[in-house]
């Protein structure tokens, strides 16, 4: 049932993914495998917010401006199995849990409760010594508050963010770092700064296009 989950993702098939994770939760509760349980919740909860709000390709990150009725359903149904994932996981299945539960919020307009969800997810990588998930933690603190409007809490995380992406050589994160330092700058009116940035972000782009194009086709 998972890997059906899985093959319907793959196809775009979020509706009948999400009935093949159901069915495989079904069975882990059968068998009590609580952490297949905490797999399906996990797995449920990504395809409720996919479907309410579908990826980006902007490096705008997730949410939506507006939500039709049946966004806001999905994600409040994201945000229950999200929590019930955070019940039973292990430690790298509750930083999941609270990265998500985040990310539901602020795309549902709690930025208070996205904050202290993302907190929760920072001071968890830090007790696990995840460099990644830090860099995660800091890179979502920095969206919510750029969203939100408050640059002085914005500018220190996602400058943390790209000195994590950097040590991590996450050159995809360290784009965006790049490419939100850079709007921030703007918002303020230097110019000078955000120009600096946005070059940085094409430098750093530009070897990882090279790398990702296909070979030359054969002479």
């Amino acid at each position: 049932y998972f890997s059906i989950g899985v093959m319907q993702d793959n196809a775009g098939q979020l509706d009948e993914a999400l009935r093949a994770y159901d069915q495989f939760l079904h069975v882990a509760k059968e068998i009590e495998d609580t952490a297949s349980e905490a797999l399906a919740y996990n797995a449920m909860g990504v395809d409720q917010m996919a479907a309410a709000c579908p990826a980006k390709t902007n490096g705008e990150g997730f949410g939506a401006a507006t939500l039709a009725d049946e966004g806001v359903e999905r994600l409040e149904q994201a945000v229950t199995l999200h929590e019930r994932h955070l019940e039973i996981a292990d430690a790298g299945g509750r930083f999941a849990a609270f990265t998500n539960l985040g990310l539901c919020k602020g795309a549902l307009g709690d930025a208070d409760g996205a904050a202290r969800h993302h907190q929760d997810a920072l001071r968890l990588a830090i007790e696990l010594e995840s460099s990644s998930g830090q860099s995660i933690a800091v890179g979502n603190l920095g969206s919510l508050a750029m969203k939100r409007g408050d640059r002085a809490t914005a500018r220190p995380c996602v400058e943390q963010h790209l000195q994590l992406a950097r040590s991590l050589g996450d050159a995809g994160a360290e784009v965006h770092a790049h490419l939100k330092l850079g709007h921030l700058a703007a918002s303020e009116g230097d110019d000078a700064r955000a120009l600096a940035s946005f070059e940085a972000a094409a430098a750093v782009a530009a070897p990882a296009a090279t790398a990702d194009a296909p070979p030359p086709p054969p002479a």
